[in-house]
């Protein structure tokens, strides 16, 4: 019997407390939002995320742009630091990559978008704690795609 608990207490520990690194596969898709953009950008992601680095712990994630009243948008494609960014770990939007669903943020969350989760914001709240916290994003030297929303490619590249 000693035994037994013995290997059941070791089982736990070689098990129960391995550290898990996160990637696409951990996430809940079941409330999540697929954004489908046209083919010609498809490609033109895709042929980008075949050269970017594919170190586990970085993971490319997706900002779309649009001015409102036109139907061009640009979408820029960042590889970050997975463990560094709030917003693209609780994020529930994605864009479909060949069949994989990479985080997509809207360049207007750098604007009015609070960086805390929703829970965290809503005990707040309870709190009467208002805590208004923002990210500032500048996209230069990051790979981007303009194009129209019939799928012409207006421009890419840094």
């Amino acid at each position: 019997m000693i035994k037994v608990l013995k290997l059941m207490l070791l089982l736990l520990l070689l098990f129960g407390c391995s550290s898990i690194k996160r990637n696409s596969s951990d996430r809940n898709y079941s409330n999540g939002i697929v954004y489908i953009i046209p083919n010609p950008v498809v490609k033109l992601a895709s042929t980008h995320l075949n050269e970017i680095s594919t170190e586990k712990e970085y993971m490319p994630y997706f900002v779309l742009y649009s001015d409102s009243g036109s139907n061009e948008y640009i979408l820029y494609i960042i590889n970050y630091y997975y463990q560094k960014d709030k917003w693209v770990q609780n994020t529930n939007r994605y864009v479909s990559i060949n069949g994989t669903l990479y985080p997509l943020i809207f360049y207007t969350d750098y604007t009015f978008a609070n960086t805390e989760n929703a829970q965290e914001y809503l005990d707040n709240y309870k709190n009467n704690i208002y805590l208004r916290s923002m990210k500032r994003a500048i996209f230069d030297r990051v790979y981007h795609i303009a194009f129209k929303e019939n799928g012409e490619v207006l421009s890419k590249g840094y």
